[in-house]
């Protein structure tokens, strides 16, 4: 079962070239074949892992502010599979 922590935020759509939401794919539909596969088959969307999902954005200056959702669990094992 995959947890949902950014439940404000909907899955980011395809709105066209003339889009003007900033939270919306313009060029980017998953769906739309090219050269006989999806685009979502031809780029696969990453992130950082480690600044995005395990940073708490600490610098030389001091800890980071961040508080991960993922990271509460006391279990370093259940904290792994909450990243996932």
């Amino acid at each position: 079962m995959t947890k949902t922590y950014f439940p404000q935020i909907d899955k980011i759509a395809f709105q066209g070239a003339d889009g003007k939401d900033p939270m919306a794919f313009t060029h980017y539909e998953p769906e739309h074949v090219v050269m006989g596969k999806p685009m979502k088959d031809h780029f696969r969307f990453a992130v950082a892992y480690w600044h995005t999902l395990c940073g708490t954005g600490g610098d030389p200056f001091g800890p980071g502010p961040r508080h991960l959702p993922w990271e509460r669990a006391d279990d370093p094992y259940q904290r792994a599979k909450d990243k996932m």
